[in-house]
């Protein structure tokens, strides 16, 4: 269970990607986008009690923070939300999460969570000034507010994890660790979504995180997905790196048709 709905999140092939490491319970799990943890709930859920997750969404890790050390404060403010979503409710939700300096961290990342859950899609975007400014969702039956138990039960969870802000290059990587790395995708065409953050994920980003696996420890494991594209596979060269899965899913676009998105999984070779 993710507190977070997160675009583009891995829930429906993390179990997949976990089978793809080894020595799951004895190595640390490394993952530097760490979105709405899916992959590294999976690699707790067999078994790895020491987790390093990372991401450069302020708010989001604000929220983990929060729930991981000071859950019933974090539990009481989040349920003292509004539970009727309305244009009004979340409008103003909206400018307190984005605009009163008199709100505390905890405040503020119980009000992300909040905006998650009622938003449209899950999506988590900044404009230019860094004021997050995603609609508010349509829901048949009214959002999914997370319960006091799921929340304690992720609190439990966040106890095994080193929690880091910032840009991938900074994540520690010990040696013997497992890394899984779920950037921004390679822009397939000119719509595709690449912000991180409140920025923009760039190719030259795309080839410094490339370069980065390649300076990693030769003991640890590495993997990335990215999207099926084939300037993926010329940047991830297979004298360096091995296409290990393409994966699949099933996507719907605004005039209601369905059409299947590819994303590869690729690991870094050993040095021989």
């Amino acid at each position: 269970m993710t507190l977070f709905r997160w675009a583009g999140g891995k829930s429906w092939c993390a179990l997949n990607i976990i089978s793809y490491f080894p020595d799951i319970k004895e190595r640390v799990f490394v993952d530097p986008f760490c979105g709405g943890l899916s992959v590294s709930l999976a690699a707790y859920a067999a078994g790895c009690r020491s987790l390093i997750i990372n991401d450069e969404c302020k708010p989001l890790i604000d929220c983990y923070k929060a729930i991981r050390d000071n859950c019933d404060n974090f539990i009481d403010f989040y349920e003292s939300l509004p539970r009727v979503l309305n244009e009004d409710t979340y409008i103003s939700s909206r400018w307190e999460f984005n605009c009163n300096k008199n709100r505390s961290t905890l405040e503020r990342a119980a009000y992300f969570l909040w905006l998650n859950r009622t938003c449209f899609n899950g999506l988590t975007r900044f404009n230019s000034d860094g004021y997050y400014n995603v609609p508010m969702g349509s829901f048949k039956s009214g959002p999914n507010f997370l319960t006091q138990a799921e929340i304690r039960l992720f609190s439990k969870f966040l106890k095994y994890c080193q929690i880091t802000c910032g840009p991938f290059h900074k994540v520690t990587t010990p040696e013997n660790s497992n890394i899984y790395c779920d950037p921004p995708y390679w822009p397939t065409n000119k719509t595709s979504f690449t912000n991180y953050g409140t920025g923009v994920f760039t190719i030259s980003d795309q080839i410094k995180l490339r370069d980065w696996f390649l300076t990693r420890p030769e003991s640890c494991e590495i993997l990335t997905s990215n999207a099926k594209h084939d300037d993926v596979l010329k940047t991830y060269s297979a004298d360096k790196f091995e296409l290990v899965k393409v994966f699949y899913r099933s996507n719907s676009i605004s005039s209601g048709t369905r059409f299947r998105q590819g994303e590869y999984l690729i690991k870094r070779k050993r040095r021989v």
